[in-house]
């Protein structure tokens, strides 16, 4: 995934995940694993933020939020293809 873009990655182990208190429960009950992808945002970006984030903030925010969606997009088709149940989310 980092050759897509990514800037890091991770695998977690959704059990400790599993706990009634999720706003959507049963939403991980079928996934043992989660893959974290992360895009870091330009420094500038953060260094302007001083009591709330300028206007431009929301355009690069929703610019990493499409690539998110476009890189794993692919590793949750290759999931699928070897018979694992692969799907994406990125807010």
């Amino acid at each position: 995934m980092i050759k897509f873009g990514a800037d890091l990655t991770s695998v977690a182990d959704t059990e400790p995940l599993k706990q009634p208190s999720l706003e959507q429960p049963g939403l991980l009950d079928s996934f043992n694993r989660a893959i974290s992808i992360t895009i870091r945002l330009p420094s500038a970006v953060s260094e302007q933020i001083i009591d709330r984030p300028p206007p431009f903030y929301f355009s690069v925010y929703h610019s990493a939020n499409r690539s998110l969606g476009e890189i794993a997009f692919c590793p949750a088709n290759i999931l699928q293809r070897h018979g694992y149940r692969g799907t994406f989310n990125y807010s």
